[in-house]
């Protein structure tokens, strides 16, 4: 028995070290950036948008404004995206009212800014989903359809799976086909990974 009990406490104090060895090569070694490192041009945005695209997810390639988009908006789309923000409209009629008209707002005195458009759009397709009727899936589609749109006028192809989803829940096939024949033409002046996810999509 004694012999057990001597190798139980051999087996903890080895345990305790093992996990003592591990946790001070955890707290020596360098913290990993929260953010990737800002894969975009930052000269061609005003300081304040700088800021966020150097400390947010809006710095990565795939997520970059359109030159002149307003940090304020940025900043609104980054809380919007954050936290499961979407998620909590699921169950939350009255907060789902209050995000639709601020986002409607939003893009109402943005109409340039593609976040802006797109803030509206990811709550609009929340309000479709809930609501299941004709008027709010076309508002949802219609909102991609501006946002993608304001990213190709910027030779950039973007939101293909959002908007094939909201088009098809509309119903819209002739939307759909002229939506998609416009994006694959911008891809093929642009990117070729841009292509083949709006041909996936």
């Amino acid at each position: 028995m004694r012999d057990a009990i001597s190798l139980f406490r051999r087996l903890v104090v080895v345990a305790a070290l093992f996990v003592l060895t591990f946790e001070s090569r955890a707290v020596t070694q360098a913290p990993a950036p929260a953010f990737p490192p800002v894969s975009v041009d930052l000269s061609r945005y005003a300081p304040d948008v700088r800021t966020l695209l150097t400390t947010s997810y809006l710095g990565r390639a795939r997520q970059e404004p359109d030159p002149g988009e307003p940090a304020a908006v940025l900043k609104e789309y980054l809380t919007l995206g954050s936290h499961g923000a979407i998620e909590q409209l699921y169950a939350d009629p009255v907060g789902l009212g209050q995000a639709l008209t601020r986002w409607r707002a939003v893009a109402r005195g943005n109409p340039q800014s593609r976040h802006a458009v797109l803030g509206l759009a990811r709550v609009q397709s929340v309000h479709a989903e809930l609501a299941t009727d004709p008027a709010s899936r076309r508002a949802a589609a219609d909102s991609y359809v501006r946002a993608a749109t304001l990213g190709m006028d910027h030779g950039r192809v973007r939101y293909t799976r959002e908007v094939s989803r909201a088009l098809v829940d509309a119903g819209d096939d002739a939307g759909l086909d002229r939506v998609f024949t416009r994006m694959l033409a911008v891809a093929r002046r642009s990117d070729a990974a841009q292509e083949y996810l709006a041909l996936i999509d």
